[in-house]
């Protein structure tokens, strides 16, 4: 399955288990060896990681690794670096600064379900920065207010009447509607409810 079907099963695992249970993972990554995934792949995961971590509350999750092992092409193991063995960056390694330069002192509040996109929402300064893909391909979800939107890398997109197109990449959205606090914290006050009182 999917990265984000196999948070989701543990997550379920764990709650319907009694729940209370610290998650952690210890490793974690994408090779981008020949036979592997695409360097622009292993970036969209790597972003999708520390997102769907801090949705399913895991105390750790743990990138592998830093900088590739070698060079040959044709082993898998090496491949796992966001830096590669000359010392260049990788995409992911760009990916992952936009991240932390992103949310940096942000708070994460929940998760919003529009369609098949997904919205994570974080306050920052105030006011929301949400973090959106569609796992499904494709999306269109709509944010009032004043808004800015960006790729993985920081790059501006645009957007037609506060329409965002969203694809399986994440986007960062910076929006001035502080109501998606209200509905965000709703849900994850009824996912609690749902997962350690009901049951």
């Amino acid at each position: 399955g999917s990265q984000e079907e196999r948070y989701e099963e543990m997550y379920q695992m764990i709650a319907d288990n009694g729940g209370w249970k610290n998650m952690n993972i210890t490793e974690n990554g994408w090779s981008t060896f020949e036979y592997g995934v695409d360097p622009e792949e292993a970036a969209v995961n790597l972003v999708k990681q520390n997102i769907l971590s801090e949705r399913y509350d895991l105390i750790g999750s743990y990138w592998y690794d830093l900088i590739d092992d070698g060079e040959d092409m044709s082993n898998r193991e090496p491949f796992f670096g966001i830096i590669s063995n000359s010392r260049k960056p990788k995409p992911a390694y760009f990916a992952y600064a936009q991240l932390n330069e992103k949310l940096a002192g942000s708070i994460y509040m929940g998760e919003i379900k529009q369609g098949s996109a997904r919205i994570f929402v974080y306050a920052k300064d105030g006011l929301p920065t949400l973090v959106a893909w569609a796992p499904d391909g494709e999306e269109t979800i709509f944010a009032a207010g004043d808004i800015s939107v960006e790729d993985i890398y920081g790059n501006a997109l645009n957007c037609v009447y506060r329409n965002i197109h969203l694809t399986n990449s994440p986007v960062y959205i910076k929006c001035s509607d502080k109501s998606w606090f209200q509905t965000a914290a709703k849900n994850e006050i009824a996912r609690d409810a749902e997962n350690w009182i009901v049951k």
